[in-house]
């Protein structure tokens, strides 16, 4: 059995399908739109994530470099000194200098170093000959009591 379809009915079903596919495309492009203001506010969320995770970098670099400013103060302090101390050592051994020169250029026998050095000297003699002497003593007493 065939059915016979009426114009009316094609017509009808015409403008229901037309009005399915306007109502179907409507829902498209609402979710079209509201897909793209989704993508807006994640472009807007992560930027803002990177602006602050740039700004929470920018602070510890700021940390990091006023740390490294104020060890750098304590090394220039600490080199100040040194170098303060060089030359006060330096201001000394060119005062020790000028001394020795002046000692050398006196007669060894009023030179108080060179005197001292001289008794240290006969000091070592005379002991060493003491010991020599008891020694040679000893010798003739064992040769003796023999």
């Amino acid at each position: 059995m065939l059915a016979t379809v009426s114009a009316s009915e094609i017509e009808q079903h015409a403008l229901s399908r037309e009005m399915q596919l306007g109502a179907q495309q409507r829902r498209l492009i609402t979710t079209a739109a509201d897909h793209q203001e989704a993508v807006k506010e994640l472009t807007v969320s992560t930027f803002e994530h990177e602006v602050a995770k740039n700004v929470t970098e920018k602070n510890i670099l700021k940390r990091r470099v006023t740390g490294l400013e104020e060890e750098l103060v304590e090394v220039r302090g600490e080199l100040e000194t040194h170098n303060k101390r060089n030359k006060r050592q330096r201001v000394e051994h060119k005062s020790l200098a000028v001394i020795i020169n002046d000692s050398a250029e006196q007669d060894p026998e009023e030179d108080p170093i060179c005197v001292e050095l001289e008794r240290e000297q006969m000091r070592r003699e005379l002991e060493a000959a003491e010991t020599k002497h008891q020694d040679t003593l000893k010798e003739l007493e064992a040769a003796t009591s023999m």
